[in-house]
């Protein structure tokens, strides 16, 4: 039988206008309508009583395409349809309107149009004008007849040979003539959106122009720039993945940059670079953005959207390109290691972003669960060569004091304090890692048994450079110190000043959090840095709030904006209607940034607390230890006067310890001094109390 589906619709519904309707008489007004058979099979008649009901009416209307096409969807079986037809046709060959009621048609019925002629063997088939439904034409030499060959399993009653096969040709018509109606209809409907889209896109194409003109302004005109881009987006609406919708977004960036306002430029061409669409001067643009981004602490909202623009970017900004998708993959909202790894390894030397890559490639390698120590150490070599030859750039000054710590802290972990203590005191004193050099390093010393360069470190860390710094195991370090020189007066009163001060916080902590809503977190630190003496934000708790790192930037970010919308205000006027629009957007990203924050200060708050509680623990552990070292120290003094020595008295606080100076020592006081000429040469000068081992 041929395949229906591939015959063009409107054939389809021809050949059955032809085969079941042809020459039927038109219904008079008292005909049996095919709303009463739908009706009937709808109230659960049978197909036998309602082909009874058929065969006995007077009259039936003529069959069209949409008739037959109501009856299927109503669920008529074909059955019924088939008796419908027989009764029109014997109405019509009879020409009795009135004539006598037919007996019930058989269990199958009679086909719906007249079986197709067979032709002779070898005559070619009859040329018809409309053809009836198409049968399968067999030739006269087989033996197969009629018959359909069925699927395995399918239960069909056949009729006698010469019709047996029509209501399988009549089921089979509609079910492809409904499926290519379906799938053509589906077809056209796509066909009449993309159509739509197409339009749009072609009304937003026509613009494209334009902003190119736009932008070549923004160098001489940067108001006019991004005055004429402003309006253009708020009366087009286009979106961001049509052409038209990323070239606005790259001109408001660039011309925003052009203001000195790098926060909401970063924002704009964020997502020119996420457009589907294809940009103009893909490569300019993301240098563009990764120098405001630098420069406003702003992160891509989805850096694997600008991964799909690969092929757009030139060789001259790809070291740039790959560093900043790695890196986005390393510390953004969807982190991805192994992604990240191979887009870092791919960073050709040659640039800043070469060793910034080896840096980063070196964090992963230690992290968990691969704690590739060797590897990181590998990277940060490869990273300090390579800015050897950045000497007078800032960037790179950084980034090799954040190489030296980071080697540092690798020794550190595996226990090699001497090879720590070298790569800490590699952090020059201008870095802003020096806190957390000096501070790591004491602990190391402490850990090496080499407790007067514990000291030394300590009070290096008591230079005005750190008063707001966040120290709260400082005193708790000093007091070991202390302790392992034998001085347990001196590490008492180190544990005590820790008690009054930092640990004294932790129940202010706990009073202010209960009396002080999240929401108004912020605006409680804002005033403290405006007036302290004020505040019930207690002062270390306040230092630990500013030392945290996302804390700073978010805050950086909020003043940026808010300065930004501060000096745009200033070329208001009627070149710069736009400027309300603008700021708008201003307000809503301050508004988030600040919801951010009641969540950001709750956190460090519960963190805070957290590392009070330990630091409580601590040094309750240290006190233990104090007065056990106490003990066997009297023990060993009592071994050593009963045997006829003299044991050394331990001196208090207030005795002065007094050495040699050289004449290339300094000394300072702590207040009002500078210090950093000084930091890394201060010496501790106590010296230790512990009773030596008596030998046998």
């Amino acid at each position: 039988m041929m395949k229906l589906s591939s015959l063009p619709i409107r054939s389809i519904f021809a050949a059955c206008f032809l085969a079941v309707s042809m020459a039927f008489a038109p219904a008079d007004a008292h005909a049996l309508s095919l709303q009463d058979i739908i009706v009937m099979m709808q109230q659960g008649v049978s197909d036998d009583v309602i082909i009874t009901v058929i065969n006995g009416a007077n009259d039936l209307p003529a069959m069209t395409k949409e008739d037959y096409q109501a009856l299927n969807q109503a669920g008529v079986s074909m059955k019924v349809a088939a008796a419908v037809a027989k009764r029109r046709k014997v109405l019509e060959t009879s020409g009795d309107a009135m004539a006598a009621p037919a007996t019930p048609a058989p269990v199958v019925p009679e086909p719906v149009v007249p079986a197709p002629v067979v032709p002779e063997p070898v005559a070619p088939a009859p040329v018809v004008p409309e053809p009836v439904v198409p049968a399968p034409v067999v030739p006269a030499s087989s033996n197969t007849g009629l018959v359909p060959i069925l699927p395995e399993g399918e239960n069909v009653i056949l009729a006698p040979i010469e019709s047996s096969n029509v209501p399988l040709v009549f089921r089979k018509f509609f079910e492809e003539a409904y499926e290519v109606y379906s799938v053509e209809s589906e077809v056209a409907r796509r066909y009449a959106r993309l159509q739509s889209a197409t339009a749009s896109e072609r009304a937003y194409d026509s613009e494209v122009p334009k902003v190119i003109g736009y932008r070549r302004q923004i160098d001489t005109q940067p108001i006019s720039a991004l005055e004429s881009c402003l309006t253009l987006a708020e009366q087009s609406q286009a979106p961001l993945d049509t052409p038209l919708g990323a070239a606005l977004n790259q001109c408001i960036g660039l011309a925003l940059q052009k203001l000195n306002a790098p926060a909401m430029a970063a924002a704009y061409l964020d997502q020119a670079l996420q457009s589907k669409a294809q940009l103009q001067d893909f490569t300019p643009t993301l240098e563009a953005f990764l120098v405001t981004a630098h420069a406003s602490d702003y992160t891509s909202t989805a850096p694997l959207k600008i991964k799909e623009h690969a092929e757009l970017v030139t060789d001259s900004g790809r070291h740039a390109y790959l560093y900043f998708i790695g890196y986005s993959l390393v510390y953004g909202p969807q982190p991805d290691p192994v992604l990240a790894k191979q887009l870092l390894s791919n960073v050709p030397k040659g640039t800043i972003y070469y060793p910034r890559a080896r840096i980063l490639l070196a964090t992963l390698a230690v992290r968990a669960p691969e704690y590739k120590f060797k590897t990181a150490a590998e990277y940060l070599n490869e990273a300090i060569e390579a800015l050897s030859g950045f000497e007078d750039d800032n960037t790179a000054f950084e980034l090799k004091n954040t190489a030296w710590l980071a080697l540092a802290r690798i020794a550190f972990e595996n226990h090699a304090y001497d090879v720590a203590d070298t790569f800490y005191r590699r952090v020059d004193i201008r870095s802003h890692h020096l806190r957390d050099a000096l501070l790591e390093d004491a602990w190391g010393q402490l850990f090496a048994q080499n407790h007067a360069n514990a000291l030394a470190l300590t009070h290096a860390l008591r230079a005005p450079i750190f008063k707001k710094a966040w120290l709260p195991d400082l005193l708790l370090l000093e007091a070991g110190a202390y302790l392992g020189l034998c001085r347990y007066e001196m590490a008492d009163h180190a544990l005590e000043a820790l008690r009054n001060t930092v640990l004294a916080d932790a129940s202010s902590l706990k009073e202010y959090l209960a009396q002080t809503p999240s929401r108004d977190y912020y605006n409680q630190v804002i005033r403290h840095a405006e007036n302290p003496e004020k505040s019930a934000l207690p002062a270390s708790i306040y230092y630990r709030v500013i030392n945290d790192n996302t804390f700073r930037a978010v805050h950086r970010s909020i003043r940026l904006l808010s300065q930004e919308r501060a000096a745009l205000s200033q070329h208001a006027g009627p070149a710069f209607t736009s400027l309300p629009q603008l700021q708008a957007v201003y307000d809503n990203a301050i508004a988030q940034r600040q919801q951010f924050m009641a969540t950001l200060l709750a956190g460090i708050y519960d963190k805070a607390a957290s590392e009070l509680h330990a630091l409580d623990i601590s040094a309750s552990q240290i006190a233990i230890e104090i007065r056990l070292a106490q003990r066997q120290r009297e023990a060993a003094c009592l071994k050593i006067v009963a045997s006829g020595g003299q044991c050394e008295t331990p001196q208090s606080v207030s005795d002065q310890v007094t050495f040699q100076k050289r004449d290339t020592d300094a000394f300072w006081t702590f207040d009002g001094e500078f210090w950093r000429d000084e930091i890394r040469a201060y010496v501790s000068g106590v010296s230790s109390l512990c009773v030596a081992p008596q030998t046998e």
